[in-house]
C-alpha cells in the first residue's frame, strides 16, 4: 500500500503535483471526471482543434494525459506542453492542425498563447485563439452563434470552478482511499489515517465542500493541483509517513485547515476559520463542555482531554473544539451559515440574473467618498485632490448621474462552452454606462470591491481608498464623467466637495463663461 500513501502525501509537495511527473497509473488514482473532459475528447475526435489554457495547476496536461487513451486509433494529435516548442514551431503547429481537420488538442498558457497569435498575424486560426483567450464570456445581450466543431476552440480552465461540492466530494472520496495504513502503521493510534476515516464519512465530506464552496463563491479560482494539496494536508498535515512514526506529529484534520498549510488556497480557507464566526449558543455549549456525545456525529479523537483551567489553554481548547464542530457536530451547519451571510448577502442581491440592483449598486458607490451619503437615484462621480503623496483628504464631484443611466451586465458562457462547465457561476458582474461602448468601460463589480465598498459605509479611513478599490472605481467615475460631458453645455456648474475623514459636505458654484472661473460658496449640506 506504500505506493499509493505515498500519491496521496505528495500532493502537498510542489514538485510531485505537475501532471507531467505523473505515471498513467498515478493519473488514474487522482483522476475526478468532469464534464470538460469529454467535451474536450468529443470536439478532438470531431476533427477539431482544441486549445487548453488556464494557470498552471489547473490541469490541462492531466487532462489530456487522461483522455490519451481515448484517442488511440483515431486521427487526432495532442501537445501536452507548449513550453517545449519556439514560437515558430508552435504556428507551424497551428497551421497543420487547422488545415488538416484530423482532430487536435494542446496545452498552452494564455501568455504563450497570444504571443503565437501574434507571431501568426492575420491568419485565420490566430484570430479565433486571440478573442477565445481574451473573450471568453458573454455579457447583456449579445448571443453566441455555435461553434464549429470541426473548427478551433479554446478552453479556458479558469471557468472551471474546482471548489463544487462534486469536485470536492469526489477528490475527497479518492484521496482518501489512497490513505490505506502504511508497512508497521499503528492504524489505531495513527492520527493520518484516522483523519482519512473521518474525511470519508458523508457529514463531514459535506460539510468539508460547503466551506470550500464558500472560498469559491468569494471569488477565488482555486486549481485542481490546490484543491488535491489542500485535501492532502488536511489528512497528513505535510508529514510523511516516516515523520509521522517518528514524532506523532499530524494534528487533526480540522485544526489542519486552519493552521500550518502554506499557500493561498489555505489563506482564503483561513478567512472563515470557526474561530472568528459568533454563534452564541453552541459557543456557549462548547465553552462550558456542556455538549452532549449525541450532539457529536463522530466520537471525539482520543487525544482530546478535557479543558485545561489556564485561560490561554483554554481558549485553544476551545477553539479546537469549535473547529471540529464545524464538521462533526450537529450544528456544525450554523457556523457555515454565518460565514455565508458574511461573503455573499450583498454581492446576490446585486447580482441577481433576474433583477440586478443598480440602484443598491449606486447607493454603496456614493458611500465610498461620503459615508454619510443617503442618495441612491443619483450617481456622484468623484475625484480626489491632493498637494502632495499623502491619501486624498478631499474629493469633489461635478456631475451627478441619474441611476437609470447604468445597467449591471451579468457574464455567462457562450453557447458552444455551456456542456463544458455545467457549473459555471460568475464571480463578478460589470457596472456600465448604457451609452458605453463596450463592458471595457464598465466597473467590474466582485465580492472583494463589495466588501470594500461596505467597508467604505462604515467610515473606514481615507487612506483605505488609495489602494485597490480607489484605483478601479476612480477609473469608472473618469470614463462615465467623459460621457457625461459631451451633452453638457452648462458654463454656470455646481460642484460638490467633501472631506472623506469627515464627510463635511460644502457645495460651490462656478462660473465657466468668462476667461478666469469665478467661484461662489452656496451652501453647506
Amino acid at each position: 500500500m506504500g505506493d499509493t500513501i505515498d500519491t496521496a502525501q505528495g500532493l502537498y509537495r510542489s514538485a510531485a503535483t505537475n501532471a507531467e511527473n505523473h505515471d498513467p497509473k498515478t493519473v488514474q488514482r487522482i483522476h475526478v471526471k468532469t464534464a470538460v473532459e469529454a467535451y474536450v475528447r468529443d470536439r478532438v475526435l470531431a476533427g477539431g482543434v482544441v486549445v487548453l489554457t488556464g494557470n498552471p495547476g489547473d490541469g490541462k496536461t492531466h487532462l489530456l494525459l487522461k483522455i490519451q487513451n481515448e484517442l488511440e486509433g483515431s486521427s487526432a494529435e495532442l501537445c501536452l506542453d507548449a513550453n517545449e516548442m519556439t514560437t515558430e514551431q508552435l504556428v507551424r503547429w497551428f497551421d497543420k492542425a487547422s488545415r488538416k481537420k484530423t482532430g487536435f488538442a494542446i496545452a498552452i498558457n494564455e501568455g504563450i498563447l497570444l504571443e503565437v497569435c501574434n507571431q501568426a498575424g492575420n491568419k485565420t486560426w490566430a484570430k479565433e485563439a486571440k478573442v477565445g483567450a481574451l473573450s471568453p464570456l458573454v455579457y447583456g445581450a449579445r448571443t453566441e452563434e455555435q461553434a464549429n466543431p470541426n473548427g478551433l476552440t479554446v478552453v479556458d480552465l479558469n471557468l472551471r470552478n474546482n471548489l463544487t461540492r462534486t469536485i470536492v466530494e469526489k477528490s475527497i472520496e479518492r484521496l482518501t482511499k489512497l490513505c490505506k495504513p502504511c508497512k508497521g502503521c499503528p492504524e489505531n493510534n495513527c492520527t493520518a489515517v484516522q483523519n482519512a476515516k473521518r474525511l470519508a464519512i458523508k457529514e463531514v465530506k459535506s460539510q468539508v465542500a460547503g466551506l470550500l464552496d464558500l472560498v469559491a463563491r468569494g471569488g477565488y479560482h482555486a486549481t485542481m493541483r490546490e484543491l488535491q494539496a489542500f485535501l492532502s494536508f488536511l489528512i497528513f498535515g505535510g508529514s510523511s509517513c516516516a515523520e509521522i512514526k517518528k514524532r506523532d506529529s499530524v494534528a487533526i484534520y480540522s485544526t489542519n485547515a486552519f493552521e500550518k498549510g502554506v499557500g493561498l488556497l489555505f489563506d482564503e480557507v483561513r478567512k472563515f476559520d470557526p474561530k472568528q464566526q459568533a454563534t452564541p449558543l453552541l459557543d456557549d455549549t462548547l465553552w462550558r463542555q456542556a455538549d452532549d456525545e449525541r450532539d457529536w456525529r463522530i466520537a471525539r479523537p482520543v487525544d482530546e482531554s478535557r479543558a485545561p483551567d489556564e485561560m490561554a489553554d483554554r481558549f485553544e481548547h476551545f477553539v479546537a473544539r469549535k473547529r471540529r464542530a464545524l464538521f462533526e457536530h450537529v450544528h456544525g451547519a450554523r457556523i457555515l451559515h454565518q460565514a455565508e451571510i458574511q461573503v455573499d448577502q450583498e454581492f446576490r442581491e446585486i447580482a441577481d440574473s433576474e433583477r440586478p440592483n443598480v440602484r443598491l449598486l449606486v447607493g454603496l458607490l456614493n458611500k465610498f467618498y461620503d459615508f454619510d451619503e443617503r442618495s441612491d437615484d443619483l450617481l456622484y462621480l468623484w475625484v480626489g485632490h491632493r498637494y502632495n503623496a499623502l491619501p486624498d483628504r478631499y474629493a469633489a464631484a461635478r456631475w451627478r448621474v441619474p441611476q437609470g443611466n447604468f445597467r449591471i451586465l451579468i457574464p455567462k458562457l457562450p453557447s458552444h462552452l455551456k456542456s463544458a462547465f455545467e457549473d459555471f457561476k460568475p464571480d463578478h458582474v460589470v457596472f456600465a454606462h448604457r451609452r458605453a461602448s463596450s463592458t471595457a468601460g464598465g466597473l467590474r463589480v466582485d465580492r472583494a470591491l463589495v466588501d470594500a465598498l461596505k467597508s467604505c459605509e462604515r467610515g473606514v479611513p481615507a487612506n483605505f481608498r488609495a489602494g485597490e478599490p480607489g484605483v478601479r472605481i476612480g477609473g469608472f467615475f473618469d470614463r462615465v464623467a467623459k460621457i457625461a460631458s459631451e451633452d453638457d453645455t452648462d458654463t454656470l456648474v455646481k460642484v460638490r466637495i467633501v472631506n472623506i475623514d469627515t464627510a463635511a459636505n460644502l457645495e460651490v458654484e462656478v462660473d465657466l463663461s468668462g476667461e478666469h472661473p469665478r467661484y461662489r460658496r452656496c451652501y453647506r449640506p
